[in-house]
């Protein structure tokens, strides 16, 4: 029987390609598993983000409270200097 080296036979590399095709499957389940990760941690990043934005406003507001009692307050201890 004659036997060329250079010509790859498909029978050597039967046990391979069943490796190549289940690390793949591996790969195809472990990326799949990352992309769910991915989108519940996006998801909750957003969530976080919408909360400090609630929290930033709220502090805006108080902040515009605050200053206006503050002027109130400084212009009430001036009347009596004033003599009104």
């Amino acid at each position: 029987m004659f036997f060329n080296p250079f010509f790859v036979q498909p029978q050597q590399f039967d046990p391979f390609s069943k490796a190549w095709a289940d690390a793949h499957a591996r790969a195809s389940a472990w990326a799949a598993e990352g992309a769910k990760v991915e989108g519940k941690a996006r998801s909750h990043a957003r969530d976080l983000v919408d909360e400090w934005a609630k929290l930033t406003k709220a502090t805006l507001d108080y902040n515009a409270e605050l200053s206006a009692e503050w002027r109130k307050i400084t212009l009430d201890a001036m009347k009596p200097a004033a003599g009104a």
